[in-house]
């Protein structure tokens, strides 16, 4: 194989100096002939790199007789052990760890360089070349190669690990309202690791199946701060996603345990750890153990239905619910449906939580929440306009128990290195939904707010730029608080080609939401740190001051993080 790869980059190198040091160089092969983009797509994959011994340097052109002779020389090279049977039996070919070799070459590759030689037949006949024979090897090789391809395809492996340190002092609640109370740094120190090994395997052209195996302590520790966990911190396995897809025509099934989100107010997960970067707590993603359906009706109309349970993992729905009644759901049902209007999107959301186990233990408790949704998106030039809207119903045995709902509207800007939006949201006390629609210090999706909100962003160049976020709410139906405020502003900075730095401020005020005038400042400073592309370095430490009137307090306290990542 290796020979093989040898003769490709040299043949390649070989064309590659007849076209760019002779500006589309074949005497009469024009630079519009199809040779001139297959060399183009050649290069591209960096199969030819330049001219191995330095001739046929910048000014002249090469002549197809020149070019065919370089051919002719290297064709000892492609001998008897380049032809393999027509059952394409790999048992004596490369293993997979020789395909990173390749240097990106594929079958469309070797399909350029097949339509090479046949246009260089007549000269390579006249210098003795056997040139059906050279078809068959090449033939040969190009199914060798697809096959490699396809096995590749077949099954793949990647996966991310991470180490973390998080370290809290000072008598104040920190940005993700997890008390800190140690006095210094080393009396709370937590040390995390978390693998997750995700595997892709082919069962046929129709079937794929997906998984996502987790290995580590970090998602017990982040479910037991919020009360949906298992008790104590141990290494354990655990499956965050299984499940297979299969296309059927416009339809696509997926069964087993599979990801789901759908808008900020309906189905959305919430990142709730701020101090250590996982992205299986950022993607937005909720886990479902069920079965859902995606059909396509034509180019402007999509539908999307599932059924499922939300009791069986506890990192993914179990708490859907608690807030509502005494026992978490354990079921839930649903349809979205989006609309294409041009350029524009209307969508319709709809699901339905519910427990027997609430209903049987708990009457009067609650038993049944459903969600029901609205978003419009629609873009004009630079500018998009969003708006979405939701409501929630919570029931006890069809008899209504209580009700909200959340409206949202915004108008953003992008234009090369200006972001700019503004928007307005209102959501009542009683609105619930499984959701995440925004974070205000360290309380994350308040309900009984109305009022404004703007984000700015701006880059001077690709290593430095600014941003700011602000929001402003009142009490929606006039009592708990008088008003609660934001103002969070940042800025980042490439240190060189592999560090960055990232200087973050946020000022929150809350009249009256928890205590009477209270204010919390959090200043955080992180560094990072590329070792590799698939390796680097996070380094931060966030400073926190916490002020309530009421109490005459002024607490002072700090978060120090640290982690390091891998990814394959």
């Amino acid at each position: 194989m290796k020979k093989i790869l040898f003769v490709l980059s040299v043949l390649g190198l070989t064309v590659f100096a007849a076209v760019s040091f002779a500006q589309g160089a074949f005497v009469d092969v024009p630079t519009d002939h199809w040779a001139y983009d297959a060399v183009n797509q050649l290069q591209r994959v960096g199969i030819i790199v330049g001219y191995p011994d330095g001739t046929f340097g910048g000014k002249r052109a090469m002549t197809r007789y020149e070019f065919a002779v370089a051919i002719a020389r290297l064709l000892p090279l492609l001998n008897g052990d380049t032809v393999i049977n027509n059952d394409v039996d790999l048992s004596g070919y490369a293993k997979k760890s020789d395909i990173p070799s390749f240097n990106g070459a594929s079958k469309d590759d070797l399909d350029a360089l097949r339509k090479l030689v046949g246009e260089f037949g007549d000269e390579l006949a006249s210098l003795g070349v056997d040139v059906d024979a050279l078809k068959r090897d090449v033939a040969n090789l190009t199914a060798r190669v697809e096959a490699l391809e396809a096995e590749n395809r077949r099954i793949r492996f990647e996966g991310d690990f991470l180490a973390a340190a998080v370290a809290k002092k000072g008598n104040v609640n920190d940005i993700d309202n997890l008390y800190n109370g140690a006095n210094n740094l080393l009396d709370d120190v937590t040390v995390l690791k978390n693998f997750d090994l995700r595997i892709t395997g082919r069962a046929s052209d129709k079937v794929t199946v997906y998984s996502t195996i987790n290995y580590g302590d970090y998602l017990n520790y982040f479910a037991n701060h919020y009360g949906y966990g298992v008790p104590g911190g141990d290494d354990q396995f655990y499956p965050t996603y299984l499940y297979a897809v299969a296309e059927l025509g416009k339809t696509t099934l997926t069964a087993g345990r599979f990801p789901l989100q759908w808008t900020p107010y309906t189905l959305h997960g919430f990142d709730w750890d701020t101090y250590v970067d996982y992205y299986g707590t950022q993607d937005g993603n909720l886990a479902f153990d069920g079965i859902k359906a995606d059909l396509a009706f034509g180019k402007s109309f999509d539908l999307e239905v599932f059924a499922a349970k939300v009791d069986q993992n506890r990192y993914g729905l179990s708490w859907i619910g608690a807030a509502q009644g005494i026992f978490p759901y354990t079921q839930s049902a649903g349809a979205r449906a989006v609309f294409g209007l041009g350029k524009a999107s209307l969508g319709a959301s709809y699901y339905e939580a519910w427990s027997e186990t609430a209903k049987a233990f708990s009457p009067g408790g609650g038993d049944t929440t459903k969600v029901y949704g609205a978003d419009l998106k629609i873009p004009f030039g630079s500018f998009v306009f969003a708006g979405e809207y939701a409501e929630s119903k919570f029931s006890d045995d069809k008899v209504k128990l209580g009700s909200g709902d959340a409206w949202d509207v915004s108008l953003s800007l992008a234009t090369g290195k200006l972001n700019l939006g503004a928007g307005y949201r209102s959501v009542d006390a009683g609105f619930f939904s499984s959701a995440a629609w925004t974070k205000v210090g360290y309380y994350a999706d308040p309900t009984n707010i109305k009022g404004w909100y703007g984000n700015l962003g701006y880059n001077f160049s690709d290593k430095f730029g600014i941003y700011g976020v602000y929001q402003d709410y009142e009490p929606e139906n006039g009592f708990a608080f008088n008003s609660l405020k934001s103002a969070k502003g940042g800025l980042n900075f490439g240190l060189g080609s592999k560090s960055s730095f990232q200087a973050e401020y946020e000022e929150v005020r809350d009249y009256g939401y928890g205590y009477n005038r209270a204010k919390d400042i959090y200043t955080t400073l992180t560094y990072k740190y590329k070792f590799t592309p698939n390796a680097s370095l996070r380094l931060g430490y966030q400073f926190i001051k916490e002020k309530i009137a009421d109490f005459g307090t002024n607490e002072k306290g700090g978060v120090a993080f640290a982690q390091f990542g891998v990814s394959f």
